[in-house]
């Protein structure tokens, strides 16, 4: 198999573009995009940014995977390690960690809103009709 997961779906988004964005990063798995986390897909974000030079990489991303939603995880913010030589910072901001478009945001609030016009119209035909 040739490339990584990352890699792969990457060239099927060229192929087809009817990929969404936020599917390009799998939990867990290491972004490694420019300084942010915006197709991060799962609970949260982490970026670790190292001060060591011997590093080959100074910035890297992963997401928290949904599963660990059950435990007690650190609360958002950012923390240097104890030695001093690195960095890690932690999102869980849907907006920042798990970006959507703005129509499927606008689709998924609309969703309650017609349940509950459906739910007044069924109960009021019903209270006729007794």
């Amino acid at each position: 198999m040739h490339g990584t997961k990352f890699e792969l779906i990457k060239r099927l988004k060229l192929r087809k573009k009817k990929f969404l964005e936020s599917l390009v990063c799998y939990d867990g798995a290491d972004c490694l995009k420019a300084h942010t986390c915006n197709e991060c897909n799962g609970i949260g974000c982490i970026r670790m940014k190292s001060y060591n030079t011997e590093h080959i990489h100074t910035i890297a991303l992963t997401c928290l995977p949904y599963a660990t939603r059950v435990y007690q995880l650190e609360p958002a913010g950012c923390r240097i390690s104890l030695s001093g030589d690195s960095e890690h910072c932690i999102c869980y901001d849907n907006d920042y960690c798990n970006r959507a478009s703005g129509l499927s945001l606008f689709n998924f609030k609309l969703v309650p809103s017609f349940i509950l016009i459906i739910y007044v119209t069924i109960s009021f035909t019903l209270l006729y009709l007794l």
